[in-house]
């Protein structure tokens, strides 16, 4: 004898246990689908509205999500979506992933010039074809050229290449000079520096590069450096903690989630890195006897440095500098310190240059 179902709720009691609907098991497959690097509670999501379930349900955004029947953001299209979010590049499996944050590094297009109240930061892209490369090499001085001659490979010395080629023309675009005219001096401990420096308009900069990607930091009258890391999930982040960090910072690590902890560990190494580039220290002074946050969901901070450096006439070292965290491209970490206390108010420019060649004129 069969009974008549005659509401919504009698037909949901009607499944099979344990089974979920349509559009439940539709979101999961999403987060399966999702690289494992990503923190599966957390991947980027859109409100849509779905074919299958006609209400409002949250969707992990894939190649797909255009040509979903029906889909599409509320109230906006998928280009004023475009507009406001990081460009994704298209890995396997359909999955989107986050690329360079083109938005917040805007192309070069004009000359810059200098200023003391002004930090211009330049990303570049070093995937240079080997045919510019001769080119390049025509503005570097010898020693430079027997610098990038002594890389065993061919791909790191056209990296070098590239890079100090456009450290050249972008220092000639400050200083009105053509790039082969620049001459550099070197500190103590090799921190590199102009050989003829303006004393009415002294120029500062910073250069780090880590696989295709580089940074050069330039201010005026403020000591300054810049580092770029890539994330290596092979690294012993823990080991390294341990041997190289403050107690503080070892545990500071220790305690974060997980799935944030190798982005923390290279927020706190590229700090580092650039706090030894702007003093120009180098690694004769230890990365133990200074301090920097960890956590890469907040603010990037130079916290205690060793007190053999805090000079009574100048009070708290820590607080003289500035420190920036800078989203570069996804799996990358950079840190940016400036010499200038918290009253100075110093703007960070940001730009890219993925033509080194086609520099504006000054």
């Amino acid at each position: 004898m069969s009974t008549k179902l005659n509401d919504t709720s009698q037909l949901a009691t009607r499944r099979r246990p344990g089974s979920l609907c349509l559009a439940t098991r539709r979101r999961a497959a999403c987060r399966r689908r999702l690289p494992k690097e990503w923190d599966r509670n957390n991947f980027p999501r859109v409100v849509v509205r779905t074919p299958w379930s006609g209400r409002v349900a949250i969707a992990a955004v894939t190649d797909n999500f255009d040509r979903t029947k029906g889909s599409g953001l509320n109230h906006h299209s998928s280009e004023s979506y475009r507009d406001h979010v990081p460009t994704f590049n298209r890995l396997r499996g359909g999955v989107t992933f986050p690329a360079m944050n083109d938005l917040a590094w805007p192309p070069l297009s004009a000359p810059l010039m200098l200023s003391r109240d002004v930090v211009h930061v330049v990303r570049l892209n070093l995937d240079v074809s080997p045919s510019p490369i001769a080119a390049r090499r025509g503005v570097l001085s010898d020693d430079e050229l027997a610098r990038a001659d002594r890389f065993k490979f061919e791909e790191p010395r056209r990296r070098f290449v590239a890079c100090r080629a456009a450290l050249r023309q972008l220092l000639g675009g400050f200083l009105r000079r053509e790039a082969t005219e620049i001459e550099f001096a070197y500190g103590l401990h090799g921190k590199p520096q102009l050989a003829a420096n303006d004393p009415d308009l002294p120029l500062e900069f910073s250069v780090s590069h880590s696989a295709d990607l580089a940074l050069i930091a330039v201010c005026c009258g403020r000591r300054v450096g810049v580092d770029l890391e890539r994330h290596d999930a092979k690294v012993r982040i823990h080991k390294l903690a341990t041997r190289f960090f403050s107690p503080r910072e070892s545990a500071e690590l220790g305690n974060l989630p997980e799935h944030d902890q190798l982005a923390g560990f290279y927020r706190g190494w590229t700090s580092k890195e650039a706090f030894l580039k702007a003093t120009g220290f180098g690694l004769s002074f230890p990365l133990s006897q200074f301090v920097v946050t960890m956590n890469p969901n907040e603010p990037a901070r130079l916290l205690e440095v060793a007190e053999q450096l805090n000079r009574s006439d100048l009070g708290n070292e820590a607080a003289r500098w500035t420190m920036h965290s800078l989203h570069v491209a996804d799996q990358f970490s950079a840190a940016l310190l400036v010499e200038a206390i918290a009253s100075d108010n110093v703007l960070v420019r940001q730009w890219s240059l993925d033509d080194c060649e086609h520099q504006p004129e000054a």
